[in-house]
C-alpha cells in the first residue's frame, strides 16, 4: 500500500505510513470518501440552489406586486447560483458530475445572458 502524501510503498497490514507518519488507508475506503464527499458537496449545490431560488422567486414576486426595484439584488441572487455551480465543478472529482456542473453553469449563464439582453432590448 502506497502513502497517499509521500508515495512511500508500505506493507498491506500498516496503519500508518514508516516515512511520513501519515494514517494509511485502503484505496477502497479512499474511493468511498472520495464518493461520499462529491455526493455531499452535489448535496450542498443542490440545497444552495434551491434557497437561493426560493429566494429569487420571492423577489420576482414583491417586484412584480412594484413594492420596490429589485434588479440588482435579483442579480446577485443568479450570481450566487452561478458561483456555487462553477465552485462545485472545480471541486469535485468525479469526471461525469464534473461535466454536468460546467454544462449546467453554462446553460444558466447564457439563460441569464438572454433573459438581460432581451429585457434590455425591451426596455429600449
Amino acid at each position: 500500500m502506497n502513502c497517499l502524501k509521500c508515495s512511500t510503498s508500505n506493507i498491506g497490514s500498516a496503519q500508518f505510513c514508516k516515512n511520513c507518519g501519515s494514517e494509511l488507508t485502503s484505496e477502497f475506503n479512499q474511493h468511498l470518501n472520495t464518493s461520499e464527499k462529491d455526493t455531499n458537496l452535489l448535496l450542498l449545490v443542490l440545497a444552495s440552489s434551491l434557497v437561493l431560488s426560493v429566494f429569487y422567486f420571492i423577489i420576482n414576486q414583491l417586484d412584480i406586486l412594484q413594492y420596490s426595484n429589485y434588479s440588482l439584488l435579483r442579480d446577485f441572487t443568479s450570481l450566487g447560483i452561478y458561483i456555487i455551480t462553477l465552485f462545485a465543478a472545480v471541486k469535485i472529482k468525479h469526471k461525469k458530475a464534473k461535466q454536468f456542473l460546467f454544462i449546467s453553469v453554462s446553460v444558466e449563464f447564457f439563460i441569464y445572458l438572454f433573459y438581460k439582453i432581451s429585457g434590455f432590448i425591451h426596455n429600449f
